[in-house]
């Protein structure tokens, strides 16, 4: 009895130890303790895009005849976000009429409502939820309407709008804006002004995009390097190195002069949990040919795009 009572004890031990074996088989290999989840993305399609106010001396460029073309342009491609610029009452209404597939937040620049110009942001209703919006303007009270305190001789905004992806429920900053045309210093209080904003106003680190005409000199003006200093990125040239042209300003003409408008993206840093990549970004050329009136462009301005992806490595 002694010896059988030993061989069955035995004999659990044995099966104790299989399973054990076989349970750390079937267990994953430990990777510094927790095993790798899977990520999440918020991809987004960016375009900015100056349109030209409707101006009635701008000859076989006025509005009526290049309207169709800025309004495919923008929903040809299903941008997510896009950021308008030099956008008058009339034009917002007729843009708002054949894009119904975007909402949209912005105020006219002389006075907070609807006089003057426009630099809205539309965004895809399908994909994304308005968390908070607003405009201000570049001076030292930019909540009042119409203020410039800066030099330039006219308002000057921006509009922002707090969104949340529905899909992956991940939010983010947008600023569209438009800069002066004439003052230089007016152009790098502004983008002094446009950093603390955002900085004051993105507490949570959220990606923050920027989409606008900053009516630069050159890419090394110094409203351009204040705003890459604060870790601000030109997608375009991520994709297209210098010396690959990036002029977007042509006056009507298609011959390139000045490379105005950006799609920038705020690089991530130890704080934020996201790290951002550009995946592709260009400048769009294109043009309608009339057989009365010649090359009929959608504004001054070539619109400018970029894809971007910002990672979120998740935690348990």
């Amino acid at each position: 009895m002694r010896l059988t009572s030993r061989l069955l004890i035995g004999l659990l031990l044995v099966c104790l130890l299989a399973v054990t074996r076989a349970a750390d088989a079937a267990a994953p290999p430990d990777q510094g303790g927790r095993p790798s989840l899977p990520s999440a993305s918020l991809e987004l399609n960016l375009l900015s895009f100056n349109i030209r106010y409707a101006n009635p001396g701008d000859a076989e460029h006025i509005w009526e005849n290049r309207r169709e073309h800025a309004v495919e342009i923008m929903g040809q491609r299903g941008y997510d976000v896009v950021g308008l610029q030099e956008v008058l009452s009339s034009q917002l209404d007729f843009i708002i009429e054949r894009l119904d597939e975007y909402a949209h937040v912005g105020v006219g620049r002389d006075d907070g409502h609807q006089a003057g110009e426009y630099s809205p942001i539309f965004f895809r209703k399908d994909r994304f939820a308005l968390l908070e919006s607003g405009t201000f303007w570049f001076c030292d009270e930019p909540s009042l309407p119409a203020c410039k305190s800066y030099g330039n001789s006219i308002p000057r905004i921006s509009t922002w709008a707090r969104l949340l992806d529905l899909a992956s429920q991940k939010p983010f900053l947008v600023y569209s804006l438009h800069m002066d045309h004439v003052s230089s210093t007016s152009r790098l209080s502004s983008s002094q002004q446009l950093a603390r904003t955002v900085s004051l106003m993105n507490g949570e680190r959220l990606p923050v995009i920027l989409l606008g005409d900053f009516n630069n000199q050159s890419e090394s003006s110094p409203e351009v390097l204040a705003l890459q200093r604060e870790n601000f990125i030109d997608t375009f040239r991520v994709v297209n190195p210098l010396p690959s042209p990036g002029e977007t300003f042509h006056a009507f003409s298609g011959m390139a002069m000045r490379k105005f408008d950006y799609v920038f993206v705020q690089a991530d840093s130890p704080e934020a949990a996201w790290q951002v990549t550009v995946k592709d970004a260009n400048i769009n050329r294109e043009y309608r040919p009339d057989p009365t009136l010649g090359a009929i462009f959608p504004s001054d301005h070539f619109p400018i795009w970029a894809q971007v992806a910002f990672d979120y490595p998740e935690s348990e």
